[in-house]
């Protein structure tokens, strides 16, 4: 996290003896926090770190780790869309059936593999598992589906590994 800071200005670790302060933070008895573990703070006077900052947030691409309510607030997290797997966008909570598919697709999809039969009143859209692996999985995972029911999954799987043969 040191190295992190460092992009937007010059810091340091100290021991800051805040013990009860952080215990109160983070809801636990004093007697729980750990007594070697050193703040980051400024090693720069403070008008310096605020103007090598202010250059930075005007001038270029943010650092992975920024200050939220223009630098009085907690810290976050700033993930560029080049570092992204999700080509190119961020996971959302909202998943439009256009992209991740519906149970009417997911039914006349069982229809054409099993010959006219629907033996699964509710199947997932293999769009849909393939969005959740696209997001929750790298290369080289595991994939298991302990309920197998329609074999979704298992059809999302083999999809993707035909899409991308080298991974």
């Amino acid at each position: 996290m040191l190295e992190n800071m460092r992009v937007w200005g010059e810091y340091k670790l100290e021991q800051l003896d805040d013990s009860p302060k952080r215990a109160e933070v983070c809801g636990v008895p004093v007697s729980e926090i750990r007594q070697d573990v050193k703040g980051i703070i400024l090693a720069q006077p403070l008008d310096d770190a605020r103007k090598q900052a202010k250059y930075i947030l005007e001038h270029g691409s943010w650092p992975y780790f920024y200050f939220t309510n223009k630098g009085k607030g907690g810290i976050r997290r700033k993930t560029y869309l080049k570092d992204t797997k999700n080509k190119g966008r961020m996971p959302t909570n909202l998943w439009i059936y256009d992209e991740v598919g519906h149970t009417d697709g997911a039914k006349k999809e069982l229809k054409t593999i099993f010959n006219g039969n629907i033996p699964f009143d509710t199947p997932k859209p293999t769009a849909l598992l393939e969005r959740i692996l696209q997001i929750a999985t790298e290369d080289d995972s595991l994939i298991l589906d302990f309920f197998a029911g329609s074999g979704t999954t298992g059809h999302a799987v083999l999809k993707y590994n035909m899409e991308h043969p080298n991974s």
